[in-house]
């Protein structure tokens, strides 16, 4: 890589004054970016090779998610995913999911984060999505209820953004 240099600089030499600048930006930004995946290289296909996530890290490129607990006999499980942007300040896009008789089911959900699958006993649940901090009473979205059978896993998805796409 280093021989190649001195061939760079002739081409820059005979490249139009206009071009020189943004041609050594991107040579810069191509060197540095392959000097930070070749600096991480060996750690991110080490934890990848081993399916873990190194101890007070998060999940390394390449890497992979530990499975979900497997449900126990009468369960199933139920992973919510919150994509609807409801506000332009991340703050605002809370929300929190309810029961029918207003009790929280989940932690607050901030946009692109998911609850993980958790286990559900086997039942027929009727839930709502309401604003975060509103203790279940500014309700964004009823969800149609839905059933939970023994060894299902669900994935929840709530998206739109209550304006221009309805929840």
């Amino acid at each position: 890589m280093l021989s190649s240099i001195p061939a760079l600089l002739k081409q820059i030499s005979a490249t139009p004054q206009r071009l020189v600048r943004p041609l050594l930006y991107m040579t810069l930004f191509a060197a540095l970016t392959v000097t930070a995946i070749y600096s991480t290289w060996g750690q991110d296909a080490n934890a990848a090779a081993q399916s873990t996530t190194p101890a007070g890290s998060t999940i390394p490129p390449g890497g992979t998610i530990p499975p979900p607990a497997e449900p126990g006999e009468f369960d199933g499980q139920l992973n919510i995913l919150h994509v609807a942007p409801v506000s332009s300040a991340l703050i605002d896009t809370g929300v929190q999911i309810c029961d029918e008789d207003g009790n929280n089911v989940t932690d607050y959900l901030y946009y692109q984060q998911q609850t993980g699958y958790f286990n559900l006993g086997t039942n027929k649940y009727d839930w709502i999505v309401a604003e975060a901090g509103s203790n279940c009473a500014n309700v964004l979205l009823d969800l149609p209820p839905f059933r939970i059978a023994p060894g299902s896993r669900l994935l929840l998805i709530i998206f739109g953004d209550g304006a221009n796409q309805p929840l």
